[in-house]
């Protein structure tokens, strides 16, 4: 299940957080500070230094090992994806993890191959969409639905360039 979830962005399975900032713990590498991944985190998706909207997304910084974050920054927030409770999971996300289950199951029950080629095509697409069909594209697509999409973002770059007179 763990690995469904986080073969998508999925926001029915999204938590922002602030990190917790390790301040007795020194960093052993160029990083100033050291911080604390949620425990419950599956895989982050973005990393802020603002809680407030309209800020650009941080990509200074490391992970080492499952549960430590380095960066400069003396505050940081994480979007990430977690496991919630299977009551709370969208009937979308169900149809898929029951698809995926059965594929994954169908060899060891029945011992018949042809089957577990049409469950995983079902549950995953063809072998051209890489994973991102069937039952997965319905409800990515669905997902994706239940949110309007992220705005754009300009940086300082893009602001300068469509700016007048600089």
């Amino acid at each position: 299940i763990n690995n469904l979830l986080t073969d998508g962005n999925w926001h029915f399975a999204m938590k922002k957080q602030q990190l917790s900032q390790l301040a007795n713990d020194t960093p052993i590498n160029e990083w100033k500070y050291k911080y604390l991944l949620p425990v419950d985190l599956l895989k982050h998706r973005s990393i802020w230094t603002s809680a407030q909207a309209g800020i650009l997304t941080n990509n200074q910084f490391e992970i080492f090992g499952l549960r430590h974050l380095y960066s400069n920054y003396t505050a940081l927030w994480a979007d990430y994806i977690y496991r919630l409770d299977e009551s709370y999971w969208p009937y979308f996300f169900i149809e898929f993890v029951i698809g995926a289950l059965a594929s994954e199951l169908v060899t060891p029950m029945s011992g018949d191959p042809n089957l577990l080629q049409l469950l995983k095509q079902e549950a995953f697409g063809s072998p051209a969409e890489n994973g991102q069909g069937g039952l997965y594209a319905k409800a990515a697509k669905q997902d994706a639905a239940q949110n309007p999409p992220e705005s754009l973002r300009l940086d300082y770059l893009t602001s300068s360039r469509f700016s007048l007179g600089g």
